[in-house]
């Protein structure tokens, strides 16, 4: 699979950007694990910390249950 560059999608407009999904596991303390789309959240934190995007940007993903399973 092709990696493109934190600062090449940082300089994508939204509409340009092919953003997959995150998919996330929960933990048992509650909190969640990222299993697929750990550069998307790399991302999205970085955009956050420079202040081009909120802290309630909302986000698609898919949370895996007990079993794996979508």
């Amino acid at each position: 699979m092709k990696q493109i560059p934190l600062d090449k999608l940082q300089a994508s407009t939204p509409a340009e950007r092919k953003h997959g999904v995150i998919v996330v596991h929960e933990r048992p303390d509650g909190s969640y694990g990222v299993v697929i789309g750990k550069r998307c959240l790399r991302l999205l934190q970085e955009l956050h910390g420079r202040d081009l995007i909120p802290a309630d940007t909302p986000v698609q993903c898919l949370v895996l249950d007990e079993g794996g399973d979508r």
